[in-house]
């Protein structure tokens, strides 16, 4: 038995990153590392950002929030700093505004071939430090390939709007369902939910507490060599 995690997150959600990071050092520090099962769910935010690159972060900010550029840089210190401390690198000024639909549906295949989780990581890696545009196709490829997955099937994603949408849809609804507003969201094992991206702190706090109460234990670990046994055929001499 292993505590579910699911989370939902968007690769633009510069929360999204900290609390994946806070998160899996909570895991560590508890030392629940295979106890536990993380499941990753697409969530979209500003679904009517652009589908092609041009538009910058700071653009977005001045223009659709309202804000001036000396605002949006202010706004944005506590977070990079954040990031920081965590070994994340943030850089702002030269980061899109974008729309995720595309990389959400490249996301469902991944995670339909088990490979759900280091894509999450790569995404978020490549939008803050390297200011990837993530619907590049090319890029989407070569994402698919370093993850030994099959690149033709970013293509047949890109030529049918419809193939891999269902599961995006699914994760979506799901979330307005069980009151999701803003992402990062957590629900552990259907029991406690988390919004937002806390401190390692909480998630130790809370992965105790469901240690506890779901009586979970860590597999043996094997040591040592298995030479000198004797098997179901006798012993060997």
């Amino acid at each position: 038995m292993k505590l579910q995690i699911d989370i939902w997150s968007d690769f633009v959600c510069q929360f999204c990153y900290i609390g994946k990071r806070e998160l899996e050092n909570a895991i560590r520090t508890a030392k629940m590392s295979e106890m536990v099962d993380v499941r990753y769910h697409s969530y979209q935010l500003t679904p009517d950002a652009p589908s092609v690159p041009g538009t910058l972060f700071y653009d977005f900010a001045q223009e659709g929030l309202g804000m001036s550029y000396a605002q949006a840089k202010d706004l944005v210190k506590n977070t990079t700093e954040r990031a920081s401390g965590l070994g994340l690198e943030y850089n702002f000024d030269n980061l899109m505004h974008q729309n995720t639909l595309l990389p959400h549906r490249v996301f469902q295949y991944a995670n339909e071939m088990g490979k759900g989780f280091e894509f999450q990581e790569t995404m978020f890696r490549s939008h803050f430090t390297d200011n990837q545009f993530l619907s590049d196709v090319d890029f989407l490829k070569s994402v698919i390939v370093s993850l030994d997955l099959n690149p033709e099937v970013v293509d047949q994603i890109v030529s049918d709007a419809h193939r891999y949408l269902d599961g995006f849809k699914q994760d979506v609804n799901e979330a307005a369902q069980i009151g999701v507003r803003g992402v990062p969201f957590y629900v552990f094992n259907n029991q406690y939910a988390v919004s937002g991206a806390q401190h390692e702190s909480l998630f130790v706090e809370l992965l105790e507490k469901l240690k506890k109460e779901l009586n979970l234990k860590a597999p043996l670990q094997m040591v040592g060599n298995d030479d000198d046994l004797c098997g179901p055929d006798g012993c060997a001499i």
